[in-house]
């Protein structure tokens, strides 16, 4: 058993109503407004689109794209060079983008030129790399590829917040549980992924080690973060202290996991394993 310390925070409450549905598109309308998504994009990318061009670099050197966080009504987000919010979408998985054809038209993806590599400023601690797409080369945020919202005329909008359930604000924080699902609701991590509960535990202590933890990776958050969620998740957010220094995210005091098989976001595959694994539910 592991000795803990734990902290907790109050779960954020100026986030918007979720409605309890994962269909999504990407389509704009008659005004050539975007409107809300209703159904799924394809399951890869196929087609390109023009989107926020790179920047451009003065002289013969590229310059690092700069990324910001940006302090907004909604909390602290990312934001391009140009001060325009950036998105994740819930259904890409790590270090892949599952939005194409008219989906990129609505959501644009944030891409780098040639040579060129993405730069936070100090707030942002997570980690920037980039993934080859058909639109170019794509900026990632924790493995999360990171897009813009056409209906964002000007830098400080977020009007693509929670459109579909499935598109959020990219935040500078690791950890950011969202409420969402099918015919029952569960916790999910920042990318989608199903988040749950060992039957094992308490509140405060983590018996997953060792292989265990190899199967049910722990939702962690770097040292100086506090973990957030949509005040639709109820309860209360926390941390605990793993013997190797590394934060794990709690819900009600009980540690929250990911599960290895599943591969997609809105895989259940890890409740009711073993008679002791089940959903993290509100």
């Amino acid at each position: 058993m592991i000795n803990w310390h734990r902290q907790t925070r109050t779960l954020f409450t100026l986030f918007l109503t979720l409605a309890v549905a994962v269909a999504v598109a990407c389509s704009g309308d008659d005004d050539d407004e975007p409107s809300s998504p209703t159904q799924a994009p394809a399951a890869s990318a196929t087609e390109t689109t023009s989107g926020p061009a790179p920047t451009e670099a003065a002289g013969s050197s590229v310059e690092a794209l700069a990324v910001a966080v940006t302090e907004g009504d909604l909390g602290p987000y990312l934001a391009g060079a140009d001060g325009k919010a950036l998105y994740v979408f819930t259904r890409d998985m790590p270090g892949m983008t599952n939005c194409s054809g008219e989906c990129l038209a609505t959501w644009p993806p944030l891409l780098l030129m040639d040579g060129q590599e993405a730069e936070g400023d100090a707030a942002a601690t997570g980690s920037f790399d980039s993934i080859d797409t058909p639109s170019g080369t794509q900026v990632t945020y924790n493995g999360a590829p990171l897009y813009y919202f056409a209906a964002d005329a000007a830098a400080g909008e977020t009007n693509g917040h929670l459109i579909g359930d499935v598109w959020f604000l990219a935040r500078p924080e690791t950890a950011s549980t969202a409420y969402v699902g099918v015919g029952e609701s569960y916790l999910v991590g920042p990318t989608g992924f199903t988040l749950y509960l060992f039957a094992n535990d308490t509140e405060g202590v983590s018996n997953c080690s060792g292989e265990c933890l190899a199967n049910w990776p722990a939702l962690t958050v770097p040292e100086g973060l506090d973990p957030t969620a949509v005040a639709e998740a109820g309860g209360t957010l926390g941390l605990v202290t793993r013997d190797d220094g590394v934060l794990q995210i709690t819900y009600n005091g009980l540690p929250l996991y990911y599960f290895v098989g599943d591969a997609l976001p809105g895989e259940t595959n890890g409740d009711g394993v073993g008679g002791v694994w089940s959903l993290a539910t509100p």
